[in-house]
């Protein structure tokens, strides 16, 4: 929460450099929160969060009440986002599901003196999200929560298992790790757990795969009518959706790990497995994708192919979340190079995207017309702030959080203007990722998000140059 200079809360009383003052607040006054985070009531004493003086003009300010702690939200339902405000006409509302960078506007301009939004919370399943509230006129008059809130997905389901309530001797199974061609299942993803045409139990990953989630599967109850669980001894089958392109997939490996013989559906017992599913073959070997931030605040999209059959071209697909939503950009084909044995290198710049946390995905498209979608990238566009005073050197700091699994943020700050090349390698120096190759600006903050997604677990470096300088830091990745 962002303060006027000169002022320090100490216990109740507020220490102002010119005088120290309270005031009781009438019924029609807007509710400031107390530093212990509770509001204060009408006709109670409060201190001022401004300082005062006889003839002077008092300072604009904004306090966030909700969402403020470590409230969890669903996404779906509306919320209501309530703040006081003194000296403010409109307020402008943003969130982030990834704070502090990628905000994302709520409303631009709402009346301050409302005192509350109802927002629609959207389908950004995350646990680390902020709302930030501004003065229109003064966005330097700010406020937001002082801690991370959650975002759940939907109550919305692609696996409906047969039984609800209380399951009837039920089995847990617990996933090590789930991926689709190696990259694991994210936010909103689900696994659906059969026996043989009927879904005995599923889950909506609301953490990234590999982060001890279960799902309980009930047994048939012979007592009710009709079937609601698995039969005993039957063999267990799994099923994946990926909620980000809306597929389902049926073709996987099963590795167990404990116990290793547990195939089979057994009331009162636990299996711990991993799970490996495979997409449909494609015309097109992709062998890399990224996104880089460039200049003038522009994204570049840069692909590598393997081998192509009957490949007629690209479109490219954006989205604001990575999960639904992702439309094909106008004028972004790009021919494809029809059948070919040899690698192929593909660019494509965006000069279209604001600022913010943004995902992009490729549409390649068969000569028949067929079209086959694969996994997104992200590249964020968020500058987080400017600061006061220009380094000296490059800064490039460590990256929060480390180690990670598999999304940490990177932000660093120039000397002065100029070309700004930022990667990260392996250990054995092969180049996985470029994060931005563009012009940063001296006395700017700039950070970058990177998905390590289809990435193995192990130690990278990332590393920042320009203008003859370079600096390389560590980091590891944990799954």
């Amino acid at each position: 929460m962002r303060h006027p200079a000169g002022i320090l809360w100490t216990g109740l009383f507020l220490l102002c450099s010119t005088s120290l003052w309270s005031s009781t607040l009438g019924s029609g006054d807007p509710l400031p929160r107390d530093p212990s985070g509770g509001s204060l009531q009408a006709g109670q004493q409060a201190p001022v969060d401004r300082q005062w003086s006889p003839g002077t003009t008092l300072s604009p300010t904004i306090t966030l009440l909700s969402p403020y702690l470590d409230e969890t939200l669903q996404a779906g339902t509306v919320w209501t986002i309530r703040w006081s405000s003194s000296e403010v006409s409109d307020v402008r509302i943003e969130y982030s599901y990834y704070a502090p960078i990628g905000w994302r506007e709520i409303t631009a301009s709402v009346p301050a003196a409302s005192g509350s939004y109802a927002w629609t919370v959207p389908e950004s399943p995350s646990y680390t999200c902020r709302v930030r509230i501004s003065d229109v006129a003064h966005p330097e008059i700010s406020d937001e929560g002082d801690a991370l809130f959650s975002i759940l997905p939907s109550e919305a389901r692609h696996f409906a298992p047969v039984w609800n309530g209380m399951p009837y001797l039920p089995m847990k199974i617990s996933f090590a790790m789930v991926a689709i061609d190696w990259i694991p299942l994210r936010w909103g993803d689900e696994v659906g757990v059969y026996d043989g045409d009927i879904c005995v139990g599923s889950v909506y990953f609301e953490d990234y795969a590999g982060s001890g989630q279960f799902v309980t599967v009930s047994r048939d109850d012979p007592g009710t009518p009709g079937v609601d669980g698995f039969v005993q001894g039957h063999a267990i089958s799994y099923r994946l959706w990926r909620t980000g392109t809306s597929e389902e997939f049926t073709d996987m490996t099963a590795d167990y790990q404990w116990p290793t013989s547990s195939t089979v559906f057994s009331s009162g017992d636990s299996a711990l497995v991993d799970l490996f599913a495979t997409g449909p073959d494609l015309p097109v070997q992709i062998a890399s994708f990224h996104a880089v931030r460039a200049s003038g605040g522009s994204v570049r999209l840069e692909w590598e192919t393997l081998t192509e059959t009957n490949n007629y071209g690209f479109e490219v697909e954006r989205s604001s979340d990575g999960r639904a939503g992702f439309a094909v950009l106008p004028g972004s084909f790009i021919a494809g190079h029809g059948t070919t044995i040899q690698p192929q290198r593909y660019v494509y710049s965006d000069a279209t995207v604001s600022g913010g946390l943004w995902y992009y995905r490729l549409c390649q498209i068969d000569l028949d017309g067929t079209r086959h979608v694969g996994p997104s990238v992200a590249c964020d566009q968020t500058v987080l702030q400017v600061v006061d005073r220009v380094p000296a050197s490059l800064v490039l700091e460590q990256n929060y959080p480390n180690p990670f699994n598999p999304i940490t943020r990177i932000s660093f700050t120039v000397p002065e203007t100029g070309r700004v090349v930022l990667r990260v390698h392996s250990l054995t120096g092969e180049e996985v990722a470029m994060l931005f190759d563009g012009t940063a600006e001296a006395s700017r903050v700039y950070g970058m998000a990177f998905d390590a997604s289809r990435l193995p677990s192990g130690v990278y470096f990332y590393s920042l140059a320009t203008n003859g300088s370079h600096v390389v830091k560590r980091m590891t990745l944990i799954r």
